[in-house]
């Protein structure tokens, strides 16, 4: 017997060691992630926990600022974050995991009424003041609107919901936002009336769990991409974001190839309409 026990008590002290705990960032961006009393939550939430939980390891997930969230990945306080666009200047210190996480849509929002047309030229919007989440990238096309001037008047805020706000009370002429945080956001706020989606997204974008370079984490990159790719193929990835939202990859590469050129010349834009007909608020 008391050898028996002493089995038991090895077995769980190495099932313990083998069990890691990773602190992960991710920012307030419903219904993909969001905090409830300190604890995070969302369609993205969930996926990123199946999979750590799956090969074994313990998630602390914290819901920051995202520009605090990329701060601490790039000095290592955190393992990772999500989700996250891919840009020149983040892949200087995140490592992408190869898997795709979640598929975005990124559309403009204006006031209900208002006259401004959005042809997919974002050279059309030079004169109207844009919403925009401080350190937030809304792809490459919008990204470089911005970076070279195309785009003047850029009002900053620290989170998608005061950007809204500021719309809606008459602070800035557009908002430019992923299609189903701003719809998730509107009907929270009670607000889906006063406000409008311009036809045309801006396009479409692949976002992902990142790796900090501070330590090597490829393994563990390595390790989620193959658990990431197995959900992927036996359904459960499928049925975690049905009628949640998520823009299906494969609708977003048809869609592509059906849009018409460039919005602006550099970088190539992405654009598509491959966004979902209906977005439920979780």
């Amino acid at each position: 017997m008391r050898f028996l026990l002493l089995m038991i008590a090895l077995a769980v002290t190495i099932s313990t060691a083998r069990a890691d705990q990773y602190k992960l960032a991710t920012f307030n961006f419903p219904p993909y992630e969001y905090d409830v009393d300190g604890v995070a939550h969302g369609i993205a939430v969930d996926l990123v926990r199946r999979v750590m939980r799956n090969l074994g390891h313990e998630v602390d997930i914290q819901v920051l600022p995202w520009a605090r969230a990329l701060a601490e990945a790039e000095s290592g306080e955190v393992a990772a974050v999500f989700t996250a666009y891919k840009t020149p200047e983040r892949e200087r210190y995140l490592d992408y995991s190869r898997e795709v996480l979640i598929g975005q849509t990124v559309s403009l929002f204006a006031r209900a009424g208002s006259p401004v047309d959005f042809s997919g030229r974002l050279h059309d919007l030079a004169g109207a003041t844009i919403g925009v989440v401080n350190a937030m990238s809304y792809g490459p096309s919008f990204d470089a609107a911005a970076n070279t001037g195309v785009l003047k008047y850029l009002e900053r805020t620290s989170d998608s919901r005061t950007n809204l706000q500021q719309l809606v009370s008459q602070r800035v002429d557009l908002v430019v936002s992923n299609r189903c945080v701003a719809l998730d956001l509107l009907n929270q706020m009670q607000a889906t009336a006063a406000v409008q989606e311009l036809a045309l997204p801006v396009e479409s974008v692949s976002s992902y769990i990142a790796f900090t370079k501070a330590t090597d984490m490829s393994g563990l990159r390595d390790a989620f991409d193959r658990e990431l790719r197995a959900i992927k193929a036996d359904g459960t990835y499928d049925r975690a974001v049905a009628d949640r939202c998520a823009t299906p990859m494969a609708s977003v590469a048809v869609a592509m190839a059906d849009r018409p050129g460039p919005a602006i010349s550099s970088p190539p834009a992405a654009c598509a309409t491959g966004a979902p007909d209906r977005c439920r608020a979780w």
